[in-house]
């Protein structure tokens, strides 16, 4: 059966999900974009500062210190993770959501086992812990339902897109409000780009702001590989 928790906040926020650390209530950001799982000090939560200094990037452009760190104990739901190692951010997180400080995202490193199902509309977070792919092929139907579509994911959990007869690579980030492109794909997708032009903001994890152009794309389409 799978572990069903809700998503913190409201409508459009990014999917952040009720946690303990070290027996303390939390919430982390959910993200497969993300590598690795972040942590950052928060009031009546601090993490130990490894050995490890370095530099990371965050959201694609911003460079922080950071630290290896570990989580004596993360529990979600019912269910702890034990010495967990995390990399530790050194600006401290000032955020909260429903009275929970956030302390961090859960990156790849904690969703490569897992079957993960975010339920935007009914604001859910689920997922089934995976031994083998062929002996939970029933569970998977049962946790995605009939009218549910697949598409091949990479091990850097990019999946497969066409836009007109331009093949791409993108990345799922729940945390971004747009479907967002790189500036340096304009001059090869433009042919399926309308309205191009209008500045968007938009925030990513910790209130990062970027800017781009908004535009209607047109003839976007879903690939299971490059074979097709």
């Amino acid at each position: 059966m799978p572990v069903i928790l809700p998503l913190l906040g409201g409508e459009g926020d990014a999917p952040r999900i009720p946690v303990k650390t070290n027996g303390k209530p939390a919430a982390m950001y959910v993200s497969p974009a993300f590598d690795y799982i972040y942590a950052r000090n928060s009031e009546g939560i601090q993490f130990p500062k490894g050995y490890d200094d370095a530099k990371v990037v965050i959201s694609g452009a911003y460079k922080e210190s950071a630290f290896h760190s570990k989580i004596n104990e993360l529990v979600l739901d019912d269910i702890p993770l034990r010495d967990v190692d995390v990399v530790l951010l050194a600006k401290a997180s000032t955020q909260v959501v429903d009275g929970r400080p956030i302390v961090g995202v859960l990156g790849r490193a904690a969703l490569f086992r897992l079957a993960v199902l975010i339920d935007i509309p009914e604001r859910q977070f689920a997922y089934l812990d995976v031994k083998d792919t062929k002996a939970c092929k029933l569970a998977f139907k049962t946790f995605l339902g009939d009218g549910s579509h697949s598409v091949d994911m990479e091990d850097d959990f990019t999946v497969h897109i066409r836009v007109g007869e331009k093949k791409k690579r993108v990345s799922l980030d729940p945390d971004l409000t747009y479907t967002t492109f790189p500036s340096f794909w304009i001059s090869s997708l433009k042919e399926n780009l309308e309205g191009l032009g209008d500045q968007k903001k938009f925030t990513h994890y910790d209130d990062f702001l970027s800017v781009g152009q908004g535009a209607l794309v047109k003839n976007l389409f879903w690939r299971r590989s490059d074979r097709e």
